[in-house]
């Protein structure tokens, strides 16, 4: 009996280690299939993350593609439409803006031709004018002029907003009708002169110093000059006189001008430096000197383009010039100061197909000796080769 319990104790002993082993083996199996099912659920969050990445990616490139298709038509359509118009939904009405457009055509106040480009210039100008000096309070002469000009010129772009130009003009008729007061020694009499022939060429460079098209702001500026070329005569009552200047001129000028969604506004400046001038006297041959003579002129402007192919300006300028002297070889007379302001009138009319612009100007000028008023029509024709290619 104590035998058999000892060897009951002893068997049991010998399989607690098993016992043991066993459980530790299941709970070992346990956290092993919690840890892999743990790592499944990892796995599938990146693989689902990265799935969401990639679809994201997907949305964005195709968003970016259709952005791109849409931006691509709208601007084939800018293409195909006019200079000024807008792409417009079917059935949509709206204003075309024609002044959003930064290229330039003659129509523009600020125009400076391409390289290689060209613009001629034809041009009848009517100019009828009064005027009265008076000496010590008294009229010495009143005067009714009637002239009429006929002027050609070119501009030539030579580089990027750089430009070079030539003008000549011809007095087809130019009569003048003195009636002299009594401040003169002809007293009462009637006196009409008149003038035939060219004035002195006038040759000019153009350059635009500021360029600002996302702000529609620029700067030009111009240098003018005029040789003594022509004849300078003064007429008699028996001899047409020659519009030449007997002298040389020089002028410097600049033209700020500022573009905006409805209107084109500009400030300009501009000084005039002239020569000694010796004109000679048809009625006795002598000859006439007079000093040089300078003027400033000071202006502004606006220019409404009403279609792509219409634009008006209104612009007003004031001018003076100092005193000089002109003398003959017996008497000497200075001349006093003089001033005045400038205020015109302008249409234009372009064909880009053509390339032929058509413009009407009125010039109302006052001044302390005479008052003018100019009415003029020029033609223009634009060279352009690049719409040749």
């Amino acid at each position: 009996m104590f035998h058999s319990f000892w060897m009951i104790l002893l068997l049991a002993t010998l399989n607690i280690p098993s016992v043991w082993s066993q459980t530790i083996e299941t709970q070992t199996e346990d956290q092993r299939i919690e840890q892999l099912r743990t790592e499944n659920e990892n796995l599938k969050k990146k693989l689902e993350i990265e799935k969401l990445r990639k679809e994201n990616e997907e949305l964005k490139k195709t968003l970016e593609l259709d952005t791109l298709q849409n931006e691509n038509v709208q601007l084939k359509k800018q293409v195909v439409l006019p200079p000024g118009e807008i792409a417009v939904k079917k059935d949509q009405k709206i204003k075309p803006d024609f002044s959003n457009d930064n290229s330039e055509t003659p129509l523009d106040s600020n125009f400076i031709p391409e390289r290689g480009n060209a613009l001629f210039i034809g041009g009848v100008e009517r100019s009828k004018t009064e005027g009265e000096l008076q000496y010590m309070a008294r009229p010495l002469w009143t005067v009714k002029a009637l002239t009429y000009d006929a002027s050609a010129s070119f501009e030539i772009g030579i580089f990027k907003k750089t430009s070079i130009g030539a003008e000549l003009s011809y007095i087809l008729m130019d009569e003048s009708q003195y009636h002299y007061g009594v401040a003169s020694t002809r007293n009462g009499q009637n006196e009409t002169y008149k003038d035939k022939g060219f004035y002195d060429p006038l040759f000019s460079i153009k350059h635009r110093l500021l360029d600002q098209e996302f702000s529609s702001i620029y700067f030009d500026l111009e240098l003018q000059y005029s040789p003594k070329v022509m004849k300078a005569e003064q007429s008699s009552t028996t001899k047409k006189g020659s519009p030449g200047k007997g002298g040389q001129a020089i002028s410097l000028g600049g033209r700020f001008t500022k573009k905006t969604h409805f209107i084109t506004a500009y400030l300009q400046g501009d000084y005039r430096y002239a020569t000694n001038r010796r004109i000679k006297d048809l009625d006795d041959s002598s000859l006439i000197a007079s000093d040089w003579r300078d003027e400033l002129l000071a202006g502004c402007g606006l220019q409404k383009l009403l279609t792509q192919s219409v634009a008006i300006e209104i612009g007003f300028n004031y001018f003076w010039d100092n005193a000089y002297t002109i003398s003959t070889e017996t008497t000497e007379s200075l001349i006093g100061r003089s001033k005045g302001t400038e205020v015109l009138f302008q249409a234009l009319a372009y064909s880009q197909s053509k390339r032929m612009m058509i413009g009407v100007r009125q010039t109302f000028i006052t001044t302390n000796e005479h008052d003018k008023i100019q009415n003029n029509v020029s033609f223009n024709y634009v060279d352009d080769q690049q719409s040749k290619t």
